[in-house]
């Protein structure tokens, strides 16, 4: 596992995700995230983003999906630590399985499926499902 500290929060990734772009653009994702850079998180997603928190709401644009990840961004006494067990990348399609802690001690198991507008590493994100599960 690969270790960094990013805007105060840990983020944990396998060793293998330097070996697939489309993996690093993940890890990415999520270190912006921690990070709070949202510039980033806006660059790399499709303004008619559609994320399904399967079984909680759907959004239907950029700007409420950016919204509602400062909103879990702070929940919990804030976010402590990342830890990307798997990233498994498929043409336009991937997905990200891991844990996370916040300051509460609170702790979530989640699986991120993204869609991408294309196959260039450069494609934006244009649909996420999202699977999150309070492990305690």
């Amino acid at each position: 596992m690969t270790v960094e500290i990013v805007g105060g929060v840990q983020v944990s990734f396998p060793q293998d995700c330097g070996n697939a772009p489309r993996k690093m653009v993940l890890v990415g994702l999520y270190k912006a995230f921690a990070a709070r850079d949202f510039e980033h998180l806006q660059a790399n997603t499709a303004e008619d983003v559609r994320w399904d928190i399967v079984g909680k709401q759907v959004l239907e644009n950029q700007a409420a999906s950016l919204e509602l990840l400062e909103q879990y961004r702070a929940a919990e006494g804030g976010l402590k630590e990342i830890v990307i067990l798997n990233a498994i990348t498929h043409g336009n399609t991937c997905a990200v399985h891991g844990e996370i802690l916040c300051s509460s001690g609170a702790r979530f198991g989640f699986c991120d499926v993204f869609v991408f507008r294309g196959f260039t590493k450069t494609a934006k994100v244009k649909e996420v499902t999202s699977y999150v599960i309070r492990t305690n």
